[in-house]
C-alpha cells in the first residue's frame, strides 16, 4: 500500500512540475517573441489554453506569416491552435491583434497578424448533414471544414447547399466571413445569404449561437464581418435536393 502512494505522489510531483516548467517556456517564450503587448504574456501562460501555441520560428511561423495573395508579409509573434481563451485576453489587451486562418486565401492581409497571434483554425473540422423533408435541410459544419468536403457529404445524401465557393479547397469559416460569391451568387446569393445559424465566440470567450431570429445584430454583423464582431467556429449551411441534370 505504501507503494502504491509513493508512485501517486511522484506521479503527481512529475506532473506539478511539468504544468509549471510548461507555462513557465510559454511566458519566456512570449518575452522573447516580438508580441507588442507584454502584459499579455503572464495571461497568456496563466490561462491554460485548450490548444497548442508557437513561439519560435519554424514552418507554422513562415506560413502564417504570408497570403494567396502576396502582397502583404507580417510575421506573427505566435501561431495558435484553436482557443476560445486567448479572445477573452485580445480583448482584454490595448495592443495584443488576433487573426483567424483557415486555408490563408486572403488577398491583403485580413488572415495575417503582425507581432501578433494567428489562430489556425484548420483543424476544426467537423460535418452533420440534417435532412428534413420540410426543405430545411443542412449541413452543421465547423470553421476548418473546406467546401469541396461539405459538397462530397451533402451529394451522399441527395443534397447540395445552394451556393458555394468556385474554387472549393475554401474554409467555411473563412469563406462566412468575407461574404463567398460564385457562380451561383447571380440566383441564391452569396455564402453568407444561405446561413441559417452561426456559432461565434465573441470577446468573452463565449461560443454563442445566433441567427436572424436569435440575436440578429451579432448574425449579420459575424457574416462578412472579417472577425471584428467575433470569430465564426460554426455554421448550418442551407442544403436543397440535387438536380440530376442541369
Amino acid at each position: 500500500m505504501g507503494c502504491v502512494r509513493g508512485a501517486m505522489a511522484l506521479w503527481w510531483l512529475i506532473m506539478i512540475i511539468f504544468i509549471v516548467r510548461t507555462r513557465g517556456d510559454i511566458y519566456r517564450d512570449c518575452l522573447s517573441s516580438p508580441i507588442v503587448d507584454k502584459n499579455a504574456c503572464k495571461m497568456i501562460a496563466e490561462s491554460k489554453l485548450e490548444g497548442s501555441i508557437l513561439f519560435t520560428s519554424g514552418p507554422a511561423i513562415t506560413e502564417a506569416s504570408s497570403d494567396f495573395g502576396g502582397m502583404v508579409k507580417s510575421k506573427p509573434a505566435a501561431v495558435l491552435s484553436p482557443a476560445s481563451k486567448l479572445i477573452k485576453i485580445a480583448n482584454a489587451s490595448p495592443n495584443l491583434t488576433i487573426a483567424a486562418r483557415g486555408n490563408g486565401h486572403s488577398l491583403s492581409g485580413q488572415s495575417l497578424a503582425l507581432n501578433g497571434v494567428v489562430l489556425n483554425m484548420s483543424s476544426l473540422r467537423g460535418i452533420k448533414i440534417v435532412k428534413k423533408g420540410d426543405g430545411q435541410s443542412y449541413a452543421d459544419v465547423k470553421w476548418g471544414e473546406l467546401w469541396v468536403n461539405v459538397l462530397r457529404a451533402a451529394q451522399a445524401s441527395g443534397l447540395s447547399p445552394k451556393s458555394w465557393t468556385d474554387y472549393i479547397d475554401l474554409s467555411i469559416g473563412g469563406t462566412l466571413s468575407n461574404a463567398g460569391v460564385s457562380g451561383q451568387t447571380y440566383r441564391y446569393g452569396p455564402e453568407i445569404s444561405n446561413v441559417l445559424q452561426l456559432e461565434v465566440v465573441i470577446g468573452n470567450a463565449n461560443a454563442t449561437k445566433c441567427s436572424p431570429e436569435n440575436q440578429p445584430d451579432l448574425f449579420y454583423g459575424a457574416l462578412g464581418g472579417l472577425g471584428q464582431f467575433g470569430i465564426i467556429t460554426g455554421a448550418q449551411i442551407i442544403l436543397q435536393r440535387t438536380y440530376e441534370r442541369v
